[in-house]
């Protein structure tokens, strides 16, 4: 975002004025397609705002953004878990994982996914709208998931579950670009927690919940319906963060234009920037290693 934008008059100014200077002063990029910049441009509104007004904004963003990270993270942690809970259920001797040490490898192989799928998730997510990115992540890997359902063999558990932990990697590292777009850096950490402390909520829900579908008496071994319920839900989802999920205070529907250049000119005060010596001072920061060593 322009630096000059940082220097808009807001005293002894009137708004008309305020207007006048920043549509003089900006210069849009069109080159690198700078969005933000265009919607702080071409709005004719009064540039300042209240703190009130800001926690207005914030509260809404809380509201259409938050329910949709937590869902999507709470699916992904029950998803990944499921391994445990189905072995309960008759997974490990209708796919003989009681031998050796199949049953551990066929959890361990999910890492060597996630590792594998992370980079190009990134990737796709910088370059691509976000929101599609995501959905199609979520899509496949509901596919996947139910996929599960069919597998006849250790094997064929080894091959599912690799693929399952390189689909629901970028969930991660999307949602961070996601609070990224929309929250200020005093604002992001909160809001990170509160999506990844899902784990903690579905590891209290996803027990029940697979009980109730261990106990189904039909066609399939109990194991096979949780892995059919879980994907089902997990596809149908995917449509909800395609239609409804906030990709960025650019492109977001139901917000107005005032909300909209709001969401957008608060966002300055960030100024991100990644430099050599941040490197280091990160490397030297008791914090990270403790983080690093939790991890």
């Amino acid at each position: 975002m322009d630096d000059r934008l940082q220097q808009v008059p807001t005293n002894e100014k009137s708004q008309s004025e305020q207007v006048e200077y920043l549509k003089k002063t900006i210069t849009v990029d069109t080159l690198h397609g700078d969005e933000a910049v265009k919607v702080l441009a071409g709005y004719d509104g009064d540039l300042a705002w209240s703190a009130i007004e800001e926690k207005k904004l914030v509260r809404k963003i809380d509201r259409r953004l938050l329910t949709i990270l937590c869902i999507t993270y709470g699916l992904q942690y029950y998803d990944k878990a499921m391994l445990s809970q189905a072995a309960l259920f008759g997974l490990r001797t209708d796919l003989e994982l009681t031998v050796g040490i199949r049953y551990s490898l066929s959890a361990a192989i999910f890492y060597p996914g996630f590792i594998f799928g992370a980079y190009p998730a990134i990737v796709l997510a910088q370059r691509y709208p976000i929101e599609r990115v995501i959905f199609a992540i979520v899509l496949l890997w509901g596919a996947c998931l139910m996929c599960t359902a069919g597998v006849t063999s250790h094997n064929g558990l080894y091959v599912q579950r690799f693929f399952l932990g390189a689909l629901e990697a970028g969930v991660s590292p999307g949602w961070m670009l996601v609070v990224g777009g929309w929250y200020k850096k005093q604002e992001q950490a909160l809001r990170m927690g509160i999506w990844y402390s899902m784990t903690g909520y579905v590891s209290i829900v996803s027990p029940l919940i697979n009980y109730g579908l261990g106990h189904i008496h039909g066609s399939l071994s109990p194991w096979r319906y949780m892995y059919l319920v879980a994907g089902a839900i997990t596809i149908l989802w995917a449509f909800v963060i395609l239609l409804l999920m906030p990709p960025d205070p650019i492109r977001a529907k139901r917000f107005t234009e005032r909300e909209k250049y709001t969401a957008v000119a608060r966002m300055r005060e960030n100024n991100s920037g990644v430099r050599f010596e941040q490197l280091w001072e990160t490397l030297r920061d008791l914090r990270f290693w403790l983080c690093f060593f939790m991890a």
